[in-house]
Formats: C-alpha cells, sequence, structure tokens
C-alpha cells in the first residue's frame, strides 16, 4: 500500500532550488560566456559550447574594427560565401554575431595550412563543447523529471514520488558537474587556450552553481519530514489553521 503521509513544507525549498538549477543550465545550454575574452584587436568574444560570439564595436582603430568583423564573417561564412554576400562593403558587414563552432572550424580548415594546430585546436574545443552540451542537456532533463516529481509530490501526498524527485535531483546535479568538468579536461590547453587569453565565464561558474543547487535539492527531498495527517503546501496549512 502506497504510503499516505504528507510531506512537510520543506519540499518547495527543494522544488525552488531545482527551478533556479534548471534556469542556470538554460542559460548554459543557449549563451555563449564558458570563456570569455578580450582584446583591442579581436574584439570581445565568449566561447559557449557549441558556438562563438564576437563583438567588435570596443575596438578603437577602424582598421582593427574592419579587420576584426572581416575576419569573424569569414569564420561564420567561409571566404567564397562571404565575398559574395558583401565583396568589398566593409560597412555591411555585422560588427557583432554568433557562429556555430562546427561552422567554425569547418572554415579554419579552409583558410589554413595543413595540419595547422589552430584548425586541431579548434576541433578539440568542438569536440567537448559538443560532450559537454549532451551531458548537460541529460542533466538538465533530469531537473525537469525531478522538478515534476516534487510538484507532484506536494499535491498527491505520496512519498514515492518525494524519493524519485529527490533521487532524479541528486542525478541531474551529478550529470551538470560532469559536464563542466569534462568539458574543461577535453579543452585542448585549458580554459585559458594555448596563449592564455581566455577566463572562465559567468556560464561556466552559474552551471557549477545550479549542479550543487540539484544535489541540495535532492537531499532536502529526501529527507524531507512526514506529518500524518498534514497538508503538503504551505497554503494547505494555513487553511487548515482557519478552519479551527
Amino acid at each position: 500500500m502506497t504510503d499516505r503521509n504528507t510531506t512537510s513544507g520543506v519540499i518547495w525549498l527543494a522544488i525552488v532550488l531545482i527551478a533556479v538549477s534548471i534556469a542556470t543550465s538554460t542559460m548554459g545550454l543557449f549563451m555563449d560566456s564558458w570563456r570569455t575574452a578580450e582584446s583591442d584587436e579581436k574584439g570581445d568574444r565568449g566561447w559557449g559550447l557549441t558556438s562563438v560570439t564576437y563583438d567588435c564595436t570596443g575596438v578603437a582603430a577602424d582598421d582593427d574594427q574592419d579587420w576584426c568583423k572581416s575576419v569573424m564573417i569569414i569564420m561564420d561564412l567561409g571566404f567564397d560565401d562571404a565575398m559574395e554576400k558583401y565583396g568589398d562593403d566593409e560597412d555591411e558587414i555585422p560588427l557583432e554575431g554568433s557562429i556555430a563552432t562546427s561552422e567554425m572550424c569547418e572554415n579554419l580548415d579552409e583558410l589554413s595550412a595543413e595540419d595547422s594546430d589552430d584548425v586541431e585546436n579548434c576541433i578539440d574545443t568542438r569536440t567537448a563543447g559538443n560532450f559537454g552540451n549532451t551531458m548537460l542537456w541529460i542533466g538538465f532533463s533530469g531537473a525537469i523529471i525531478s522538478l515534476i516529481l516534487c510538484l507532484i509530490t506536494t499535491y498527491s501526498r505520496d512519498s514515492e514520488s518525494r524519493i524519485g524527485g529527490g533521487v532524479m535531483a541528486i542525478i541531474a546535479g551529478l550529470l551538470m558537474g560532469v559536464a563542466v568538468l569534462t568539458w574543461v579536461l577535453m579543452l585542448p590547453d585549458g580554459i585559458g587556450g594555448q596563449e592564455g587569453d581566455w577566463d572562465a565565464g559567468v556560464n561556466f561558474y552559474l552551471t557549477l552553481v545550479g549542479a550543487f543547487l540539484s544535489l541540495v535539492a535532492g537531499i532536502i527531498a529526501l529527507v524531507a519530514k512526514r506529518k500524518e495527517g498534514s497538508f503538503v503546501s504551505i497554503p494547505g496549512q494555513l487553511a487548515q489553521q482557519k478552519q479551527w
């Protein structure tokens, strides 16, 4: 027989923590601030798991700004397609944008000499990002399942869904942490890169925080006390008090 004892209101704390973890992992999946770099000649750059952003607006010299955006648009479209689209009209080239890592590596391969270290590093970085992205997606999905199970607990008063939600939250947190760790270890020259001009970005730290919060939420859900005959939610507890 299923235990119908209700879970105390502390389960709501676990739900909030899981929701925050989902938010941080979402930003990690879709934003490009895992690594950041600033340079007067190359502009502001952000490297995510599967894409790169660039911003040449901060480059002071006009010649350097033209060089910045021209190089980046070639990395995005390839030399032939970039010339066909923009030709010699550099003013039409956008000053900022986003490039898929897969496209950038392919176009870099066309422009670089055979066996170029830059191409090899780009491919290795793409591999690391793809693996981290896959692991983070799995962790994100686990957190969603955990959130649903914990919400079910607040209405069904079922300890089995609470335990399931706690276990899934812990698994999700571990997978998020593994995504970050493996991404760092698989990068060819670490977060700093070969020249040490990259720094860990905000999404790197937020994903770690999300992993930790998911783990904490899972532990809270597992050890949440159950009170015989009480209501699960705080609103329910207030309603019970009014009846007296």
